[in-house]
């Protein structure tokens, strides 16, 4: 399935989803184009973060550069060079909400992790709502804002 895109500020792009692609193997990729180059980053590669803008080389950057901000860095479970991944990122999200547990138990300030929450899933849901009704309307269909 593919879908034609449009965010606030004007921004457009195509999201393309699949689960039976003739020669394809599971692959979660995510390309961002803008105005002056573009992201790419796959789940088989996951490490690593390819950035291309426009009239210079393309850059690599790797899971736990020392240039990176402290809490990218922190959300890495094992050295730089050593494999990580699905697993990995599933044990942070279970970590994030243990540690917001604890605080509200204990009375303390909640961090304000980025783990997913249930109004990231039913925003997700309205994107898929949204998809199916614009292909049997023909036009565009505006997304249900998340809530805030």
């Amino acid at each position: 399935m593919s879908a034609l895109v449009a965010f606030d500020g004007g921004a457009r792009g195509t999201f393309t989803v699949t689960q039976a692609a003739a020669g394809g193997e599971n692959d979660i990729r995510l390309r961002i184009y803008g105005e002056k180059g573009m992201l790419d980053w796959s789940h088989r590669e996951p490490s690593y973060l390819r950035v291309a803008l426009q009239g210079e080389p393309a850059q690599i950057f790797g899971r736990g550069d020392t240039f990176l901000p402290p809490d990218i860095i922190a959300a890495g479970r094992t050295p730089r060079g050593h494999p990580e991944g699905l697993r990995e990122a599933f044990a942070n999200i279970y970590a994030e909400m243990a540690q917001e547990r604890m605080a509200r138990e204990l009375g303390e300030p909640v961090p304000a992790f980025p783990y997913p929450r249930i109004e990231d899933g039913a925003h997700s849901m309205a994107f898929i709502e949204a998809c199916v009704a614009s292909q049997a309307q023909g036009k565009w269909i505006d997304v249900a804002k998340a809530p805030a």
